[in-house]
């Protein structure tokens, strides 16, 4: 796990604070730290700039750009009017794509260091995107079983933590420093199952080009690294049991 830090002293008490409530040492030279900066929370990485969430595309993608031409767009047909249930939120950078058009984002996240920079990143977001993101702090499988069968998401978006292979070393020093407190998803098959029976539309996993889909996708979109596999929905008729109650996603 990653310690608690802080970059200016008058955060010093707010990170001692977490560092209680989360059982934390305040420690700042450890290699994966939680660091208070200015005016931010941020992941800090040996030798590497801080990592924060930032919702607003333009802190993802410089210059002069547009969403529409992402593959993740493509693969989830994402438009203003759609909701898209993201269950494996990470840095929030794919729900920024997502939200630059126009789509509503649910964001799933079960570590409780991620959600704390996702409630962060929130924090700092402008209203119009702020009323576009909801954050739900559970485990993936307990928040399909638990949707409101009324507001089933359009699309049910998901990017596994798959084990490191060939990246760019700057890419596997962040997932690195991720699995040390984030297990990767060796197995997802059952979860993509379900995930089939809450969407309205599709579900679409985002992939390593050299990694075998877990199960054949109707079709798939990608580029030379990356790919996104698209299952349609499976009836969009809830879990397996039809308790579908609870969870509202608009």
């Amino acid at each position: 796990m990653p310690s608690i830090s802080y970059s200016a002293n008058e955060r010093a008490a707010e990170a001692t604070e977490l560092s209680q409530k989360l059982a934390l040492p305040i420690n700042n030279t450890d290699d994966v730290q939680l660091c208070a900066l200015e005016d931010k929370w941020a992941l800090k990485l040996n030798g590497m700039q801080p990592i924060w969430v930032d919702f607003n595309i333009s802190h993802w993608r410089k210059g002069k750009y547009s969403c529409k031409n992402e593959a993740l767009v493509k693969a989830c047909k994402a438009k203003e009017g759609v909701n898209i249930l993201d269950l494996t939120a990470g840095f929030g950078r794919d729900a920024a794509i997502l939200l630059g058009t126009g789509a509503s984002v649910s964001l799933v996240e079960r570590d409780k260091i991620m959600q704390i920079l996702l409630q962060d990143g929130l924090a700092r977001a402008d209203l119009k995107l702020k009323a576009k993101i909801r954050l739900i702090n559970s485990e993936a499988k307990e928040v399909l079983t638990k949707l409101n069968k009324a507001n089933l998401p359009e699309v049910i978006y998901l990017d596994p933590m798959h084990p490191i292979r060939k990246k760019s070393a700057q890419v596997k020093k962040v997932m690195f420093a991720l699995q040390t407190f984030i297990k990767p998803d060796d197995n997802y098959t059952d979860l993509l199952t379900l995930a089939r029976r809450c969407a309205r539309e599709r579900v679409v996993v985002k992939c390593p080009v050299t990694q075998p889909p877990v199960c054949i996708p109707n079709h798939s979109i990608g580029g030379k690294t990356i790919r996104f596999d698209v299952y349609l929905a499976d009836g969009g008729n809830g879990n397996a049991d039809g308790n579908v109650i609870g969870i509202e996603l608009r």
